[in-house]
């Protein structure tokens, strides 16, 4: 089973983040910004195992956005703060078609969620540090062969 973790908003404190670590094993972390800083200390921990980022509202350096391959799919990942994802889906959804990606990856809002929209699989992970409405969650995706899945891990 091929393992990633997906996480953001960590804003400075990822130590849920590296507990959970201890304990999963992951074969790539993906932090949808706000700190990159923070996902730089996990790849510098963990130096066997990929880190994908971009740049959050609260970073200054980085990508805004990208496309990954992740078990053979595209997957778009974002911040989403300049696509407006507090607010309206529709403009992720466009931009991860556009660059030919079924599934879309977003920060920002840290709230867990789970959409289709525009026939575009939209998942945040939500926030493991500063949660709303919601508990504090990252996500997981699994994948083996055909079976590919995301779900959110609520942290105690």
């Amino acid at each position: 089973m091929y393992r990633v973790l997906i996480t953001g908003d960590t804003h400075g404190h990822i130590q849920s983040v590296l507990d959970l670590m201890e304990n999963v094993e992951f074969d790539e972390v993906i932090h949808l910004g706000d700190y990159v800083k923070d996902a730089a200390a996990i790849g510098n921990i963990y130096k066997e195992i990929p880190v994908h980022f971009v740049r959050g509202n609260n970073d200054f350096s980085g990508e805004n956005e990208k496309v990954i391959n992740i078990a053979g799919r595209k997957i778009f990942i974002c911040h989403g703060h300049t696509l407006g994802v507090g607010t309206n889906l529709l403009k992720i959804s466009l931009a991860a078609r556009e660059k030919g990606a079924l599934i879309a990856l977003h920060g920002h809002t840290h709230v867990p969620e789970d959409l289709m929209v525009n026939s575009v699989r939209i998942f945040s992970p939500g926030s493991p540090t500063y949660p709303r409405m919601s508990e504090r969650s990252v996500g997981i995706l699994e994948a083996d062969g055909d079976y590919f899945e995301m779900a959110h891990y609520y942290i105690k």
